[in-house]
């Protein structure tokens, strides 16, 4: 909803701003194709160029001030910030409003001053909105106080302020006094603000909420959204007692949303209810309440018997993870054969045998069969190498896992060599680690494109104290002024699944560089026969990459575009390793995911004619791209 509210902000702004702005010919395809001083602008923003950047914040031309306060979002430079900060005081609104989003990417408390004199000026609910919102990322505990007690005026501001106090909860600065404030504005009558106090009340993990859950109950009733209704239902694990409840919804509920995530929060241990809603929702018409329930499946020990009445579901169900939790149930059971039949006849390197190890419960023969596939490069080798690695993280295991793991580093395995880095650092173990195999692998990581491995071995060698030397990084890719210019508003690209197809209205004047990287790479067939790897029930479904798991990308990266478009049902954003290393891999999130905004770039939206994301699943293949321009 916010998403649609900015996009009308920024037309009445710019139709009440036309005499600052830049004259655009009716021909024009996009605002780029004619205007050389946005070209510019952005130019200088895809170089990293504080100093190119700088003049066009003190631009006589308000939409140029405003073209360059939103390019420095996402830079987040310090030599832009004091500029920024000035523009919170610019006399044309839609230039405050941008300026206000970018001063809130910087996340720093030294902003507070800058922004609390604005919000005391600020007149239009859409920039105290903005204003205030950049208060909360940017906020301390005393901002958080000022957000908790500030009386909006309007229903706008009003949103505004409940999402600041979003983010400054993310911060740590909400105390449990202030859950009365947000209880209470679940009665607000603005869907907006329901939908920001519904994802404090489930975001926040340090306050039992038991002593609110009337409230929350009553207002669960009367919801009749079923975003808001799904947000909700996961806040329900702060508050006891709840498991009939849940039991209830993940049984009746008419919203697929509210049913996954009741199971996804189910208590364990399972009570014979929960398991039978469990078993139940394994033939959910919604993939995404059915792998919830697969998930679940896979957390209790079911009697053979049991497992005989769902058997059939290992050939009949659409769903991998329906069909690999069953399976793995069944070689958890005390007659195996059934699951490791299953695993025999999935394919050798399918993304089926790489979803049932997800499944796969640990045992002598788990491990054997796993240590045959994980040095392998493929979705298998990442799948079998990162289960081996649960396994040692969690367990005395007698696996020799620090071999394996040098022998992933002595072969230059991408996948396998990130996770277990990522591994030693968090366990902060680096006995009998191979330093030159890292070293060597680390010297040969010379594309933009391997910035994700790179960078964890990097860090790994810091921690075993090795002298890092510099390598000469290749691949960054340059804004594609000759595309971009010829990309209409109005673009898009359908991707042909085996599940059906999927149109995605592309925002090329919102992400220029990202949207121009996506249409290239779709129009060199660099999407065909991809698959979406991970699908993550009410969150996020995932493709594009070239392996098939998540890991590695094109050759090049591209600069990060952040906007202040947020993060709503169906809305496209690209996938990354950290700011700057986006390329093809970009992802669909099933409802409002708000810690996401301003950190992912967003590059458009599902096509509402083609919005039956829950046929996506893991696996899903990508069989070709078509772009309509």
């Amino acid at each position: 909803m916010r998403y649609l509210i900015l996009l009308l902000i920024w037309a009445c702004f710019a139709l009440s701003g036309c005499n600052t702005r830049p004259h655009e010919p009716e021909s024009s395809i996009n605002a780029f194709s004619s205007d050389t001083v946005l070209q510019s602008i952005y130019h200088a923003t895809d170089l990293r160029s504080h100093q190119d950047l700088l003049p066009y914040l003190n631009h006589e031309t308000a939409a140029y001030r405003m073209a360059a306060a939103r390019c420095a979002a996402s830079m987040t430079d310090s030599l832009l910030r004091d500029p920024l900060s000035d523009l919170l005081r610019d006399p044309v609104p839609y230039v405050r409003l941008h300026a206000a989003f970018a001063v809130g990417q910087y996340r720093d408390t030294i902003l507070l001053p800058g922004l609390e004199k604005a919000i005391k000026k600020a007149t239009i609910p859409e920039i105290k909105s903005e204003v205030l919102v950049a208060i909360g990322k940017c906020s301390n505990r005393k901002a958080t106080e000022y957000l908790i007690f500030h009386e909006p005026n309007t229903a706008v501001e009003e949103a505004g302020k409940i999402w600041a106090i979003y983010y400054a909860m993310l911060r740590g600065n909400l105390q449990k006094d202030d859950l009365r404030i947000i209880v209470a504005h679940l009665k607000s009558k603005e869907q907006e603000t329901r939908l920001a106090a519904a994802h404090i009340l489930s975001g926040q993990n340090e306050f039992d909420l038991s002593i609110y859950k009337n409230e929350v109950l009553e207002a669960f009733e009367k919801e009749e959204s079923g975003e808001i209704r799904a947000v909700l239902t996961r806040g329900l694990k702060h508050i006891g007692n709840t498991e009939s409840i849940l039991t209830k919804l993940a049984e009746q509920d008419p919203d697929s949303r509210v049913r996954a995530e009741a199971i996804n929060i189910l208590p364990t241990p399972y009570t014979k209810e929960a398991i039978k809603i469990i078993l139940q929702s394994l033939e959910d018409g919604s993939a995404w309440v059915a792998m919830s329930a697969a998930k679940a499946l896979s957390k209790t020990a079911l009697p053979v018997d049991k497992l005989s009445s769902i058997a059939y579901l290992m050939e009949a169900s659409p769903v991998p993870e329906v069909r690999a939790a069953i399976a793995g149930s069944y070689i958890n059971s005390e007659d195996p054969r059934s699951g490791w039949i299953y695993w025999s006849e999935t394919q050798d390197f399918s993304i089926e045998r790489a979803v049932l190890i997800d499944f796969f419960p640990k045992s002598q023969r788990s491990v054997d069969t796993l240590l045959v596939y994980s040095l392998e490069d493929s979705p298998v080798g990442t799948s079998a190498f990162n289960k081996l690695t649960t396994w040692h993280q969690h367990s005395d295991s007698n696996l020799n896992w620090t071999e394996l793991a040098n022998e992933a580093f002595s072969r230059s395995l991408i996948a396998q060599s990130y996770i277990a880095a990522e591994a030693m650092l968090a366990a902060e173990s680096f006995e009998k680690v191979d330093t030159s195999a890292v070293l060597s692998m680390y010297k040969a990581l010379n594309i933009e494109g391997q910035v994700e491995t790179r960078n964890s071995l990097k860090e790994l060698l810091k921690k075993l104290q090795v002298d890092i030397p510099e390598i000469s990084i290749q691949g960054h890719q340059n804004l594609n002024w000759n595309l971009i210019k010829q990309i209409p508003k109005s673009s898009s690209i359908t991707l042909f699944t085996d599940q059906g197809e999927f149109e995605l209205s592309l925002l090329i004047e919102d992400a220029p560089g990202s949207v121009a990287n996506i249409i290239s790479h779709a129009q060199h067939g660099g999407y065909d026969s991809t698959y979406f790897h991970r699908v993550v029930p009410v969150f996020v479904s995932q493709g594009g990459g070239p392996r098939g798991d998540g890991f590695g990308s094109t050759d090049h990266t591209i600069r990060s575009e952040f906007s202040n478009l947020q993060f709503g049902p169906g809305v496209v954003g690209l996938a990354s390793a950290g700011q700057d290393t986006e390329s093809c891999q970009f992802f669909i999130t099933h409802l409002s995911t708000p810690h996401l905004n301003g950190r992912y770039t967003i590059v458009g939206t599902l096509n509402s004619r083609f919005s039956n994301l829950e046929n996506i699943t893991s696996g899903t293949r990508i069989d070709s791209v078509k772009v309509n321009m």
